[in-house]
């Protein structure tokens, strides 16, 4: 079966080239953590980065609706846009990266959001938490648990607008201090890359 298109969404990023640095206060790590704040659009590109490459190792073609090294944030309708450009006539899915955030620095655990309804996006993320259940039982699922599905439904455009089966990850809060440890740790980078990859193959086996 010939494989899907993967399109990879990394969500949010200003960057000032003058400074060097990231601007985006609130998407950014409340305080410092080990020394510096995570700022979230900077770390989305990482894991769009780590994750395009190995699904690529998998077989796999990636598209992104932002370049990874490009900092500038671009409209949710441009983003829409490009992902329905580019998976017009062809079998494609979108993920979406990003990392949480709450007024409570206690708050932490993972999230995926699919568009309202029975969708075949659903399937996909209903694979993915429960894998990353089993691969990170550390970090709890933030899960609504309705009808045994343990995704999240959203009005978000880059899930409700998207042609293509799209699905809006969260993967931790980059507002607790834990959580920012493991959304800058590599190993997890790159664990959950494959278990993205890991996760594509097994809902492949089931169409």
């Amino acid at each position: 079966m010939k494989k899907p298109l993967i399109i990879i969404d990394a969500g949010h990023g200003t960057f000032d080239p003058s400074t060097g640095r990231a601007i985006n206060p609130s998407n950014a790590s409340r305080i410092e953590v080990d020394g510096s704040f995570y700022y979230e659009g900077v770390g989305n590109r990482v894991f769009a980065r780590e994750w395009a490459e190995t699904l690529r190792i998998y077989g796999y073609e990636v598209e992104f609706t932002v370049c990874p090294s490009e900092w500038k944030d671009i409209s949710l309708n441009d983003r829409v846009k490009r992902a329905n450009e580019l998976s017009r006539n062809r079998d494609a899915i979108l993920f979406s990266i990003h990392s949480n955030g709450a007024k409570s620095s206690s708050a932490r655990g993972h999230e995926a959001f699919t568009f309202y309804g029975n969708t075949e996006a659903d399937i996909i993320a209903d694979l993915w938490l429960k894998g990353f259940k089993n691969n990170f039982p550390k970090i709890p699922l933030r899960t609504d648990l309705s009808d045994g599905y343990l995704g999240k439904e959203a009005n978000f455009a880059v899930v409700r607008d998207t042609v293509c089966p799209a699905i809006l990850i969260e993967l931790e809060f980059h507002t607790n201090d834990e959580g920012v440890r493991t959304l800058r740790n590599s190993d997890f980078q790159c664990q959950t890359g494959v278990l993205l990859a890991e996760t594509l193959n097994q809902y492949l086996e089931m169409r």
